[in-house]
């Protein structure tokens, strides 16, 4: 499956592996920087459902997109496979941390 992450600011920003890179929009912020993406996690023992997704940072390439963190954005990860994009889940920004590696944190 194919997914990637489309932060609302504005403009919108799209985190994404080359896979995704197809079904973005034109013109508007693309960040080629995706790892992985963590399984989502439901709301369980009182924990707030959510998603972590690690982000390619060996060369700085994630520093664009954390020089101003995109806490607080609305964002939506999507999926796709074969001709259906579906919205996997959506939440706020709650985290992002940029380092060696790098990763941002999706809360509901």
């Amino acid at each position: 499956m194919i997914r990637w992450l489309t932060i609302l600011t504005d403009p919108p920003q799209h985190v994404h592996d080359a896979r995704a890179r197809p079904y973005l929009p034109a013109g508007e912020l693309a960040h080629e920087i995706l790892a992985a993406v963590g399984t989502l996690r439901a709301s369980a023992d009182g924990e707030i459902p959510g998603v972590t997704l690690d982000l390619g940072n060996a060369d700085g390439q994630a520093v664009p997109l954390m020089r101003r963190p995109p806490l607080g954005a609305e964002a939506v990860l999507y999926g796709r496979r074969g001709d259906a994009t579906a919205e996997l889940f959506w939440g706020v920004v709650t985290s992002c941390s940029c380092g060696a590696a790098a990763a941002i944190e999706v809360s509901a």
